[in-house]
This record gives structure tokens, C-alpha cells and sequence, in this order.
């Protein structure tokens, strides 16, 4: 299964990356910022975007003025992309989508509960971050 990765710390991208590649079982597709997440997702007819890990605090790179507007007002970038560019084009991709933050009380606050619902959260700083990152993913595979 191809994974699209958008962490914008080289550190955790690799950690994460080589426990989802062990045993050939998924493909990570690592994007640093907006930009190469916004690539990846337009290039998915060429290489097939299955489930999608996003943080999200990132750089603004790669966000219209308006959106970059909307993060100065506090909304993550990370869910803006999200929004506006994932799942306006395909809406089934909440049911992959897995969001792993260290933002998520922000992210509560500022996003109505309806407009995640399906979504997979997951706190970074939580008891067993990779536990359920994993099953999260384990879940997501099962239903492909």
C-alpha cells in the first residue's frame, strides 16, 4: 500500500518510514512540505495514493494567499491542503486519511467535529504513538 507521509522533521519521517516499510508490506511516499504533498496528490494516477499520514503544522509553501490568510487566523496548514485540495477532488479519502499531530486540541477547536468525522486521529504525544499509528494503517489496509 503507498502511504503519503507529509511531516515536515527529516527524524520522524525516517523513523516512521522504515517501520512501515519493514517487511515490504507498505511504500512511503515522503513529503516535506505543502508543495510535495500537493505533487504527490496530483501525480497519483501515476503512482497510487492509498492511505495518508498528515501532521499538521507545516510551512505555508505551497498555500494560496487566501489560505495562508486562514493559517495567520489559526487554522493548520496541514488541514487546509486537506480541505481544499484532497478531499474537495475525493471525498472517500477521509476513511484513509490519518491525522498524527501534536495539534490536535487546536485543531479540535478551530474544526467542526462533522468536517473530520471518519478521519483517524492520533496524538504524537500519546501513550502509544506508533501502536496506533499502526493499527490505524493496519485498519485502513484491511478495508482496501
Amino acid at each position: 500500500m503507498n502511504i503519503l507521509f507529509l511531516e515536515d522533521r527529516g527524524s520522524v519521517t525516517e523513523y516512521i518510514k522504515e517501520i512501515l516499510e519493514r517487511d515490504n508490506k507498505h511504500r512511503v511516499i515522503e513529503a516535506f512540505d505543502i508543495n510535495d504533498a500537493q505533487s504527490s496528490w496530483e501525480d497519483r494516477t501515476k503512482q497510487p495514493i492509498h492511505c495518508m499520514i498528515i501532521d499538521l503544522n507545516m510551512p505555508a509553501d505551497g498555500l494560496t494567499e487566501v489560505e495562508e490568510a486562514a493559517t495567520a487566523a489559526g487554522l493548520l496548514t496541514g488541514w487546509i491542503w486537506l480541505r481544499e485540495y484532497v478531499f474537495k477532488v475525493d471525498p472517500g479519502m477521509k476513511a484513509r486519511t490519518i491525522i498524527f499531530s501534536d495539534y490536535l486540541a487546536e485543531f479540535k477547536d478551530r474544526v467542526p467535529e462533522e468536517e473530520c468525522r471518519g478521519i483517524s486521529i492520533i496524538a504524537k504525544r500519546s501513550a502509544t504513538p506508533i501502536e496506533s499509528l499502526l493499527a490505524a494503517v493496519e485498519e485502513i489496509t484491511k478495508k482496501r
